[in-house]
């Protein structure tokens, strides 16, 4: 199949996941880059909200639920734009948006962010393509193995919401089931030609290459708007990160866990953007503007949350910090202005609600079975650290020291900042003490981040060190150590862009050096400096791509390519080749039963063709599924298994005789799917060592 096969899906989810959450941010009054980095969780929640009310409604699954909520909101959303634009009408001004105008870019300026957009999206996407070896292959992962038969379950079932649309992969709790289905919803929907894994695999490069650095470029634009040179590096920084959304998309195989990430640092900034300071005059608590920002604030969180529930704890430790900090600036100056009473009264509610808080979420049991998950690590921490520092999961034996020494160069200046040290900014010259104390109040503001670093460094240290009553924390992310590294690069890009600012000042100052003491402000020129800073970047690029791109490429071919995967194999070569003419050997009412390790649990997903167990996790199996696992090679012999064949209408039987020894995944508890019964059964294909077997005993 040719590459350009994945273009049409792979622009259609990208439509699905920008243009209806930039249509309603900006009939709301969100604009520019914030609009576009923001858009995404914003679509997802649409997406989740219309996926819920269908399936409460009985309507099937497809584009009109998602067109009739997007006509709806928008007028909504519309209705709410025309709200604050009359408000700041009122008050003698020009509309201009929801919030301030300083997070739009120039029109100049945007080739410039075009341009490091596509490089970010070149170097993702390319060591993919390499290493997935075709647009249709099968991600051969435990996970994939369960959200690649989603897949086909929504397209069957026509249920797409996060309350049942996994049920056919669940057995008898089924119909109890909550699984975040969004992602689920999304590809069954993209024209594939009826291919789940091209689909899946066409996601793949629209979370990695334009959702998720969007949403770091907004975010960045929040966070150093007074640089606008700090939103193109961070663009070409992010190209040389990989504990995201490499990690999580090859070896984790975790699609609605990325889809989560990659919609954090777009739902960040427009929190972030929220709170700030108002053009004009406008009050942030004007009713109008107050109340649209906290709809536009919740739908984008709520995003985050529909798409997987890690994703509202990851998007708990950036937005953690920035609400502590908040806090703490108001009860600070509540204090000073002798509202004391309140200060304490206020911090007693929000403690018994944060205490209550956490009893419910800690309560629920999906979030105890994540707490309980096993997971046998014990790591040394500063190795952990250090590994996490230099982003050493595809970075290579040396790691990513160029942009491990910016993070650290702006930790530095935001702490110096601070603690009212002279900050090392890189200012234009003729900058007055107001235009120096201003940006110094603006590194001030963005403490919280250096703070939502550190969080995610201690948590990841944490997952990978020992046993310890602190590692419970982890268990939000399944104690998962990669998981919790995938949040950083949203903080450390940031920092990152600033470090190569401030790196770049001081590289521009030695080049124009002049007589005289040297002032206490590096006030280089904004050219000089961004040309600096610019250089800088591009040094992390050369650096890190010569071992991130291999490296990346490597991870997707352990994972995709049967050759080269790791943990063993569940397709060879030649099954590939069979399950691609299944669809044309088996009848369409067929049901499959096999070794879903070994293969055959991705015979629905590949060929389009119901099989007995579809997912690897035994832990929800009915007695039937027991059974089989157990004794199906008993068929001719057993009465009991012949009972349950005839009772679930199985018709098939999928064999591969590869084993552990061979490099395939085999499940030792299912001794008798290993082997065909002696009698009862005829092949109808085969390829290699797989072979496909039609039962012409037991049958209703």
């Amino acid at each position: 199949m040719s590459w350009a096969a994945a273009l049409v899906p792979a622009g259609v989810l990208a439509a699905l996941l920008v243009v209806p959450g930039w249509t309603l941010l900006r009939c709301a009054g969100v604009r520019g880059l914030l609009a576009l980095g923001g858009a995404a969780p914003v679509s997802v929640a649409l997406v989740g909200v219309s996926a819920f009310l269908a399936g409460m409604l009985g309507v099937p699954w497809g584009w009109a639920p998602i067109g009739a909520a997007l006509l709806l909101a928008a007028l909504v959303a519309w209705v709410l734009g025309r709200w604050v634009a009359r408000e700041q009408r009122s008050r003698g001004l020009r509309p201009a948006g929801l919030w301030a105008r300083r997070f739009e870019l120039g029109g100049a300026r945007w080739p410039w962010v075009v341009a490091s957009l596509a490089v970010a999206a070149l170097l993702f996407c390319v060591p993919v393509v390499l290493g997935m070896g075709a647009p249709d292959a099968v991600l051969q992962q435990w996970d994939s193995v369960f959200h690649l038969n989603g897949v086909r379950a929504v397209q069957e079932t026509g249920l797409a919401s996060n309350r049942g649309a996994m049920r056919p992969l669940y057995g008898e709790i089924g119909p109890k089931v909550y699984y975040p289905a969004v992602w689920h919803a999304m590809v069954a929907l993209l024209p594939a030609g009826g291919s789940v894994t091209l689909a899946a695999n066409a996601s793949t490069f629209v979370l990695g290459g334009l959702v998720w650095p969007l949403g770091v470029a907004a975010l960045v634009r929040v966070l150093l708007w007074r640089w606008w040179t700090a939103t193109p590096l961070a663009l070409l920084l992010v190209a040389t990160f990989g504990a995201f959304p490499a990690v999580v998309l090859s070896t984790l195989a975790q699609w609605p866990y990325a889809l989560a990430v990659a919609l954090v640092p777009g739902a960040t900034a427009l929190a972030v953007a929220s709170r700030a300071r108002v053009d004009r005059g406008v009050p942030a608590t004007a009713p109008a503007r107050l109340v649209v920002t906290v709809l536009v604030v919740l739908t984008a969180a709520g995003g985050v949350g529909l798409a997987h529930g890690s994703g509202v704890f990851s998007l708990g430790l950036l937005l953690g910090p920035y609400g502590l900090a908040a806090l703490t600036h108001a009860a600070s100056r509540r204090w000073a202005a002798g509202q004391r009473g309140r200060v304490v009264a206020s911090a007693v509610v929000g403690g018994v609600g944060l205490v209550g808080g956490l009893v419910v979420v800690l309560t629920n049991p999906t979030v105890q079975n994540m707490l309980s998950f096993p997971r046998a690590t014990k790591a040394f921490y500063p190795a952990t650290i250090g590994g996490v520092l230099i982003d050493q999961p595809l970075s290579g034996p040396v790691g990513d020291l160029v942009v491990a020494v910016a993070t650290i160069a702006g930790i530095v200046v935001v702490l110096r900042a601070r603690i009212g040290a002279v900050p090392w900014l890189p200012v234009r010259p003729g900058s007055g003490a107001a235009q120096v104390e201003r940006a110094r109040a603006d590194l001030q503001g963005i403490t919280w981040v250096v703070g939502a670093w550190a969080l995610v460094v201690v948590l990841t240290a944490l997952a990978a060190g020992p046993p310890t009553p602190l590692r419970v924390l982890t268990g939000l992310w399944y104690s998962q150590p990669a998981r919790i590294q995938a949040v950083l690069p949203v903080v450390a890009v940031p920092l990152a862009a600033l470090g190569c600012l401030v790196l770049g000042g001081a590289v521009a100052r030695r080049l124009g050096r002049r007589a005289g003491p040297v002032p206490a402000v590096v006030r280089a020129g904004g050219a000089t400096t961004s040309r600096a800073a610019a250089s800088i970047a591009v040094l992390a690029l050369v650096t890190s791509v010569p071992w991130t791109v291999p490296a990346t490429a490597g991870r997707f071919a352990e994972a995709y390519e049967p050759g080269a995967t790791r943990w063993g194999h569940m397709l060879s070569p030649d099954e590939v080749r069979l399950l691609g003419r299944l669809d044309r050997v088996l009848p369409p009412d067929a049901l499959v039963v096999g070794d879903p390790a070994n293969g055959a649990a991705l015979v629905w997903a590949v060929a389009d063709r119901r099989v007995f167990l579809p997912q690897l996790s035994v832990s929800n199996l009915t007695a039937d599924q027991r059974l089989l696992r157990a004794s199906f090679s008993d068929l001719v012999t057993d009465p009991a298994v012949c009972d349950a064949v005839r009772r679930n209408g199985i018709t098939h039987l999928y064999v591969d005789t590869a084993t552990a020894a061979d490099g395939a995944k085999v499940d030792a508890g299912a001794p008798g799917l290993h082997r065909a019964p002696t009698e009862g059964v005829e092949v109808v294909d085969s390829e290699g060592t797989a072979s496909v077997y039609r039962l012409t005993v037991c049958q209703p």
